[in-house]
């Protein structure tokens, strides 16, 4: 017990002088930490001025690039196309350095080049087609074929797990 009460007395004695040492001032008049918040408003203002630097540079630098925008949708674009020595095609939208022989087309980039899929034609249905057979989806389940139906199903899937849990008992006691 006193043991604790010497560990609470001195969190309390170290609390307090830390305290003390922010709020009184030191021999010079000044607070401890008085130098600290002039050399931080001092790195503040140099790297304030620092980014304003670089901001400036950075759009200079955009301003004197060459004006390599993407074609507009409104202006079409040629495209060279041909074959080197090797076989490998080669695409540009300048013609090749050599004297190869190139195809040339005008692609508008407001047009689709991809040619569609024809989407297959939908069938008009009957309406004396359209009533679904018990058991098909559609039909009430709660008919009597819908029920016997399904319970059908599930005795052919009782069976089939009950094979196949069959050989592998076979299986497993082979291993033994």
């Amino acid at each position: 017990m006193p043991l604790r009460l010497i560990i609470k007395m001195l969190v309390v004695v170290v609390i307090v002088s830390l305290a003390l040492l922010y709020y009184l001032p030191l021999m010079n008049g000044k607070p401890p930490f008085h130098g600290v918040s002039q050399i931080l408003s001092k790195t503040s203002n140099s790297l304030r001025d620092s980014s304003q630097t670089v901001s400036h540079k950075i759009t200079n630098a955009i301003s004197e690039l060459p004006d390599s925008t993407p074609p507009t949708a409104s202006k079409p674009v040629t495209i060279y196309r041909w074959q080197d020595a090797q076989g490998q095609w080669h695409f540009s939208n300048t013609p090749p350095a050599s004297d190869q022989p190139y195809q040339a087309q005008l692609i508008d980039p407001a047009t689709n080049v991809v040619q569609s899929v024809p989407l297959a034609q939908a069938k008009p249905v009957d309406k004396s087609e359209q009533q679904a057979q018990p058991g098909e989806p559609g039909s009430n389940p709660y008919s009597a074929q819908s029920i016997q139906n399904l319970m059908d199903k599930s005795k052919a899937i009782k069976e089939q797990m009950n094979a196949r849990n069959a050989k592998l008992d076979q299986i497993i006691n082979q291993s033994r």
